[in-house]
């Protein structure tokens, strides 16, 4: 037991120095931001120093302003991630089990696959409104799609010698999904959900640019059509530590599915 303990503590404090040894990077390009801004002298409406965006970023928060549309822009993020991924997965393993739905589904998804995603807001402005619903569909739409086609594969790369073993043991339906099928397509689930969750986020932020009346992704255009850049610059500041905060809740939620996947804990 101790020594378990040991390599959990071990693993955790790996996993902490790798994520510094990557936000190096950025705080050497934040320097070198503001430096050179300075040094060259480059117009703040055209190029704000990091201090200033900073500042403003600052000055937001405590106003309570950004506060607001940054929990619109998560709760709509979060909740159609949820939903996309329900779908996704629920449709994947019919897609994998029955061969009429993968045939009935498999060329729709592939021609509608590729269609980019913001092309779809005037549709879905016309048939959902101007409310939540055309957003939280937009969150949806840009995350299932991954989960499908990563379900699917997962589902049927398991080994076959698995799903007889199982069966020969006279397992039902349910107990063969539950303690073969799912299990065994969790890390295919997972990468699906870590490429949809980003793509789902941003299409919120579009939504809310274009027909929005709150969210960072309104605040944003509402700052840039008054050429006020380190607003500009503050929201996209917030979009990117929101980001990287939907990354790590994905990754931390790996973690305590698939702890027995390697890939899921090894330290980067």
């Amino acid at each position: 037991m101790r020594n378990e303990g040991n390599w959990d503590l071990r693993l955790w404090r790996g996993l902490f120095n790798a994520k510094i040894d990557k936000v190096i990077p950025i705080v050497i390009i934040l320097i070198v931001w503001e430096v050179g801004v300075r040094l060259f002298q480059i117009p703040s409406y055209f190029l704000p120093p990091v201090s200033s965006i900073i500042i403003r970023l600052v000055e937001l928060l405590f106003s309570g302003e950004l506060l607001i549309h940054t929990f619109y822009t998560i709760y709509r993020s979060l909740l159609g991630i949820f939903f996309g991924t329900v779908a996704g997965v629920l449709i994947g393993f019919m897609m994998a089990w029955y061969w009429y739905v993968d045939r009935g589904l498999d060329f729709i998804i592939a021609a509608t696959y590729p269609l980019p995603k913001v092309a779809l807001i005037p549709l879905l402005m016309v048939w959902l409104g101007l409310g939540e619903a055309p957003k939280l569909a937009m969150s949806v739409v840009g995350v299932i799609y991954p989960v499908i086609i990563n379900t699917v594969v997962g589902a049927k790369n398991i080994d076959p010698l698995l799903i007889k073993a199982a069966r020969d043991l006279g397992a039902t339906d349910q107990q063969l999904f539950r303690e073969v099928m799912l299990p065994g397509s969790l890390p295919t689930i997972f990468a699906g959900l870590k490429l949809g969750a980003g793509v789902s986020f941003i299409l919120v932020v579009a939504s809310e640019m274009v027909f929005g009346n709150n969210g960072l992704g309104y605040i944003i255009a509402e700052a840039g059509s008054i050429m006020h850049l380190d607003t500009v610059f503050a929201g996209l500041m917030e979009l990117c530590i929101i980001g990287i905060c939907i990354f790590l809740l994905v990754d931390f939620l790996e973690r305590v599915a698939i702890p027995w996947d390697i890939k899921a804990n090894k330290v980067h």
